[in-house]
């Protein structure tokens, strides 16, 4: 038979007595926070480290421990991996959903798709990155092309002439009325 556990992480020795007297437990973890809610959260790294399979850790909530919904994932990981019961004494904003099959489940569909989008968006930056260095690389119509084009083909201007007013050779010239073509 497992142990239960409870943890807390509090500003006051006396929510630190009134949680001892709420929860039964058969050790207590208490990791100690300043005024503005900082703690190193020390004695909560070594109730992960010591729990063992069918542990019971009793936590006030989830948002106590992170209000990072990636952390909060992490977290039910870590104790379903190593088959411990999580019990939540204050729930709060519906998060003991999380802690049954269903909504485990839905908590890691939804990680699971966000990895996979994230994945997806870094071969579209790859490959937007890739387009971009194509199209630097790529010859591109000269500033004033239109015109000089419209000139040639229309008003007779001359290739030389025409390659002259946009500042490039003749063969280029040809070359890109034969693409614009």
């Amino acid at each position: 038979m497992g142990k239960t556990i409870g943890y807390l992480c509090t500003k006051k020795h006396s929510e630190a007595q009134l949680y001892k007297s709420v929860v039964k437990a058969d050790k207590f973890y208490i990791d100690l926070a300043t005024d503005r809610g900082c703690s190193s959260y020390a004695e909560f790294n070594n109730l992960i480290e010591e729990v063992e399979e069918n542990d019971k850790v009793i936590l006030p909530s989830l948002v106590m421990i992170s209000e990072e919904l990636d952390e909060v994932y992490n977290l039910l990981c870590i104790f379903r991996n190593k088959g411990v019961k999580l019990n939540l004494l204050n729930p709060t904003r519906g998060e003991e959903i999380f802690l049954t099959d269903g909504g485990f489940k839905t908590l890691e569909a939804i990680f699971n798709l966000r990895r996979d989008v994230t994945k997806i968006r870094g071969v579209i930056e790859i490959k937007a990155e890739n387009q971009i260095k194509h199209r630097e690389n790529q010859e591109v119509f000269p500033d004033g092309f239109y015109q000089v084009f419209i000139d040639y083909k229309n008003n007779g201007l001359k290739a030389e002439v025409a390659a002259k007013k946009l500042k490039i050779d003749v063969h280029k010239f040809y070359r890109l009325v034969r693409e614009f073509s």
